[in-house]
């Protein structure tokens, strides 16, 4: 998917002063695309309304918030735009106020039609958006939007909240361009060491997995009982002399005066060097490019052709599955049984992996949502949206689960145990899920 020409509106000499930190760390480009994106919101339930603020806050030009659901005494308890005065009006109108006040350079405008009425309408207003986002809606109604969306060359998102379980889902078409926020191979950093846990040596290689080390002694006390200190090493590439590491003091033992250590500053070659080399221009980086799935097609894929699937991920796969054959209400459970034996067998996983109480308790959750966990996924799922508008960066390929307690899938079919792959984030409860056919 290409980029979506606007008219291009120039950062003001406020705004710049503003995004002055954002645009040093991705550039005056990105910045600049961010403010001309024209970003519509759809449900701003407690994971919508996290969405939407830090969107605003990252300095996109337009948002539009469409959610004509009465806000109710459930919403004050957990929605972050949402006070006691504003029960029974509409949670879009209670948002508006507040996201304007977070930032007078975004404009932030309601839409008075439900996604419903706008995927209806003759005129196809979805068009004139580079990006929307739908929160908290149901899985049919999330594929309407996506094909909508991929037929207008439009960015889509869909998040789901599910208690302390959520979900979100990324379609930026079939030809997304970025570049990636990676360095050049030429100035690449030599690969990180791991160490053996059999012999504690150290090697050099790239690793998909984290590197878990056997506990080693602790260094033996001083005459006080004080551990010594970590050493620094420090290393100065422009004199000989100096190639020797030089290490500071330990941490003192009672009785010995503490001492002042003074470090040479860096010698005017080097300083002269380093100026000279930041002032070369460095080639742009070549643009890249990534080819999504629809949702409906990012749904069919077979568990056990992909690397890790989160157990939760394949939960709501099976309550979708079972709300579309037996409708949202349904309690039959012969249905629910057979729904799950045919996925496991058209997914090639072992029948016990998912349970009809797994099924039930995830359905009593969906649309209900745990402040703290949205406010964790909404602000993963603002971040990958700058990154889609921004295109700089490499953008989420193409599920984010959060919350999964059960060890996910591996490619046998049979739960993955053991060190995590490099598909789990840093946020620990959180993992990326490539479903992509193949």
């Amino acid at each position: 998917m290409t980029e979506k020409v606007s008219t291009a509106i120039q950062l003001s000499d406020a705004e710049a002063a503003i995004y002055d930190r954002q645009i040093r760390i991705w550039g005056l480009d990105a910045q600049q695309r961010i403010r001309n994106s024209r970003i519509l919101i759809c449900g701003i339930s407690p994971l919508g309304a996290e969405v939407a603020k830090n969107v605003v806050l990252a300095g996109a030009g337009h948002v539009v918030i469409s959610d004509p659901t009465p806000a109710s005494k459930t919403d004050y308890g957990t929605h972050l735009f949402v006070s006691e005065g504003d029960i029974g009006k509409s949670r879009a109108v209670c948002a508006q106020d507040r996201l304007q006040a977070m930032n007078i350079h975004c404009s932030v405008s309601v839409e008075p039609r439900s996604i419903e009425e706008l995927l209806e309408s003759e005129d196809a207003p979805l068009r004139e958006y580079t990006l929307v986002v739908l929160c908290d809606a149901a899985f049919g109604l999330q594929c309407r939007v996506d094909e909508c969306c991929r037929a207008l060359g439009v960015l889509f998102f869909a998040g789901s909240s599910y208690g302390l379980r959520s979900v979100f889902f990324a379609d930026l078409g079939e030809r997304f361009e970025y570049v990636a926020d990676v360095p050049a191979p030429s100035e690449a950093p030599p690969a990180p060491a791991s160490v053996s846990a059999s012999s504690g040596s150290a090697t050099t290689g790239a690793s998909d997995d984290v590197v878990l080390l056997d506990d080693e002694p602790s260094p033996a006390p001083g005459p006080t009982g004080a551990t010594p200190a970590d050493s620094i090493v420090l290393l100065d590439d422009d004199e000989e002399e100096d190639k020797a590491p030089r290490r500071a003091p330990s941490a003192p033992v009672d009785g010995e005066d503490d001492e002042l250590v003074v470090l040479e500053s860096t010698p005017p070659e080097r300083e002269a060097k380093e100026a000279e080399e930041a002032e070369e221009p460095k080639a742009p980086a070549a643009p890249q490019m990534l080819c999504y799935p629809s949702l409906a097609q990012a749904w069919r894929v077979r568990w056990c052709t992909m690397r890790r699937v989160p157990h939760f991920f394949c939960v709501l796969q099976a309550l979708h599955r079972f709300q579309a054959a037996r409708g949202e209400a349904s309690t039959d459970a012969a249905t629910l049984q057979s729904v799950i034996a045919s996925l496991a067998e058209e997914h090639g996983v072992p029948p016990s992996f998912i349970t009809p109480q797994d099924v039930w308790d995830l359905a009593r959750v969906e649309g209900i949502a745990f402040a703290p966990v949205a406010a964790i996924v909404g602000g993963m799922l603002a971040q990958q949206v700058i990154v889609a508008v921004s295109r700089k960066g490499t953008p989420l390929y193409n599920v984010f689960a959060y919350g999964d307690s059960r060890p996910p899938l591996g490619p046998s079919g049979r739960p993955a145990m053991g060190r995590r792959s490099r598909f789990y984030t840093l946020e620990g409860d959180g993992v990326a899920v490539r479903a992509v056919p193949e």
